[in-house]
């Protein structure tokens, strides 16, 4: 996809929240709605979970959209082929639920140096507006996402949902099922941590001595087993987190800005 251009770099620039807001011109007089939601959930009930690798699941990570702007956001998918080689992969971009009004489309060629991940800056776009996409590769079609531009400056109303602390084995994503169904929401803002990097409760007390969730009673136990290093440690742990099926929910139905993915440790990669 090469580097993004100079007005997404310009735009999101290193700030802090109150300086986002400022520039977004939803400081002052505009009513700002934030829908605080916890992370903890004491349902026991379980949950289909679809297995990364099967190549009868072409999508089985789901589809995504972030980093909204005004005129522009962000489209990501990732494709499980059943074989290595690189991969095209067919967007679509439309202002209809049913994607019969084709507003944007194009193809991008992903393998195994992206993790089969595909990411697409869908510009050109109206501020405040909702549009669909989806995604096809391998005989297969995506679901169809849900996404939406911000609005210009000087708007009466913003709403976001801010979320944080997501870690996979401690318990199921009811909260993300929740935010999806939101159907009022303009974006959403994870504050972090978005996977967590621990060792799960696999491995051995010497390997593991602390207790960071043991997911294994739920199906839940983090892949890596153990604390996360390498690039290629991260990628499996962030397809283990996207086989839930609430997490791909909540990016199936709205625009999700990161705070930060990860804990600070990951400075030593």
């Amino acid at each position: 996809m090469g580097q993004p251009d100079s007005k997404r770099r310009n735009a999101w620039a290193p700030q802090s929240r109150r300086s986002f807001l400022r520039r977004a011109g939803f400081a002052g007089s505009a009513a700002f709605s934030l829908v605080g939601l916890s992370a903890c959930s004491d349902d026991g009930k379980s949950r289909t979970r679809r297995t990364p690798g099967s190549s009868a699941d072409v999508f089985a990570h789901g589809v995504a959209s972030g980093d909204p702007l005004a005129d522009r956001v962000m489209l990501w998918s990732r494709v499980t082929p059943a074989a290595e080689g690189d991969v095209s992969v067919n967007w679509t971009l439309s202002e209809s639920p049913d994607m019969s009004d084709v507003l944007r489309s194009g193809t991008v060629v992903t393998g195994a140096a992206r993790d089969y991940t595909v990411k697409v800056d869908a510009t050109g776009l109206a501020a405040g507006q909702t549009y669909y996409y989806r995604f096809e590769a391998l005989g297969e079609t995506s679901p169809i996402g849900r996404t939406r531009t911000l609005p210009a400056a000087g708007v009466d109303r913003l709403r976001i949902a801010v979320l944080s602390c997501s870690n996979y084995p401690f318990g199921f994503f009811n909260v993300y099922a929740r935010v999806a169904a939101r159907a009022d929401l303009d974006l959403v803002l994870h504050l972090g941590d978005y996977i967590y990097e621990y060792p799960g409760r696999g491995v051995s007390a010497e390997e593991n001595p602390d207790e960071y969730g043991d997911g294994r009673p739920l199906g839940r136990a983090p892949e890596p087993p153990y604390e996360i290093v390498t690039l290629d440690d991260y990628r499996t742990r962030h397809a283990c987190y996207k086989t839930d099926p609430d997490l791909q929910e909540v990016h199936r139905q709205h625009p999700m800005i990161w705070d930060h993915l990860i804990s600070s440790a990951a400075i030593r990669v």
